[in-house]
């Protein structure tokens, strides 16, 4: 089964395995700055 990406999407085929380090490394990548973000406000509250 193939299914057509999006438009703007490069007609290809991609491994799950890359899809996965792309995805999880977006989340390590928001928690790394939402925890900044956190420690930020903590700091300035008090």
């Amino acid at each position: 089964m193939h299914r057509h990406p999006g438009p703007g999407y490069p007609e290809r085929e991609y491994r799950v395995r890359r899809c996965l380090r792309v995805v999880l490394t977006e989340e390590v990548e928001h928690l790394r700055y939402a925890v900044r973000d956190l420690a930020m406000l903590a700091r300035d509250e008090a």
